[in-house]
């Protein structure tokens, strides 16, 4: 093979483009028509403004509903707190009137007097009965004293005296049976132990 001389070979050059005006005349056209929704599209459309509308009432119902029962919470809330306080303030009025002095005190303005010292009735196996201790009776409490300016009711005395005033005060009769007696008023039997 033979080369060929670097002179042989020409390339040939491109042809030239003729330069374009980069500015464009523009003519006044009417603008083009908006295309008009299909009819097919129609219903979809409406069946999903519906569903927007329908979502958004019901969030603004479940809003209202939310903000209504918070107000009732809170009112609730409030009541059961004053409750709570009420049911304290009771229950210190109880533990109060249930303290050993005031029990006292309310016995005593109804006329009760404290006991005195209690015996015990032992009942043995074999069936026999104890008293143990000496049972000591209640003292009297004075009577109340009238108010000042009050007149003094009359002392009414017995209008006839009857057995038991004939006897001397340390002989038992019906009225007054001796200790440990069945008709003498003894506390109920008691055991040390037990509560």
């Amino acid at each position: 093979m033979t080369a060929l001389p670097a002179d042989d070979l020409v390339v040939p050059a491109r042809p030239r483009r003729p330069q374009r005006n980069r500015f464009r005349v523009v003519t006044m056209h009417r603008p083009l028509p908006l295309p008009q929704p299909d009819a097919r599209r129609a219903p979809f459309i409406g069946l999903i403004l519906v569903l927007i509308g329908a979502g958004m009432t019901a969030l603004l119902g479940l809003n209202t509903a939310i903000a209504a029962d918070s107000f009732t919470q809170q009112s609730l809330q409030q009541d059961l707190a004053a409750l709570q306080l009420h049911e304290q303030e009771l229950a210190q009025q109880v533990n109060e009137a249930q303290a050993p002095a005031a029990m006292a005190a309310a016995a005593r303005a109804q006329g009760m007097s404290p006991s005195g010292q209690a015996a015990f009735v032992v009942r043995r196996p074999d069936g026999t009965v104890q008293i143990i201790g000496t049972a000591v009776p209640a003292t009297r409490p004075p009577p109340p004293t009238p108010p000042p300016g009050a007149s003094p009711a009359p002392a009414a005395g017995p209008a006839s005296p009857g057995p038991a005033a004939n006897q001397p005060a340390g002989t038992p009769n019906a009225a007054n049976p001796p200790a440990g007696a069945p008709g003498a008023a003894n506390p109920p039997a008691r055991p040390k132990g037990n509560r």
